[in-house]
């Protein structure tokens, strides 16, 4: 919740659901059935929100959610690497050609960091670049 809501945002909120959302029959026939967050998008669009997959409030401070029994966890896998035999867009974005090729453990030997007590290489972040100084 953001320094935004106060009491009066609670009670638009409240409104909104009662009129809205509580007791309502929920009809996604209108959305991608494949899609699983059909329902959300029923509820963003019950509460007059655009519907959006920001980490952010959406409604007076709030973020809305559908009752689940289950919990979402992220994959932020990319969904391509320097490395993989599969970089279309790797190679478009930087003139690349499929002949141009680097192994996993060359990536490794470019970016990561040698870790001497266990003989190989390592990705912990630290040879990311720091804004303002040399690293």
């Amino acid at each position: 919740m953001n320094g935004t809501s106060d009491d009066a945002g609670k009670s638009r909120i409240i409104s909104l659901f009662r009129e809205n959302v509580k007791g309502k029959e929920v009809v996604t026939s209108k959305h991608n059935t494949k899609h699983c967050g059909k329902e959300g998008h029923w509820l963003e669009e019950r509460m007059g929100i655009k519907h959006n997959s920001r980490n952010e409030p959406d409604i007076n401070g709030y973020e809305m959610k559908k009752e689940s029994l289950k919990t979402t966890l992220g994959d932020f896998s990319a969904t391509e690497y320097a490395f993989s035999k599969n970089r279309n867009i790797i190679n478009e974005m930087n003139h690349w050609t499929n002949d141009m090729t680097m192994t996993r453990s060359e990536f490794m030997q470019y970016f990561g960091n040698l870790r001497s007590e266990k003989k190989r290489y390592s990705w912990s972040g630290s040879c990311i670049p720091k804004f303002g100084s040399w690293n």
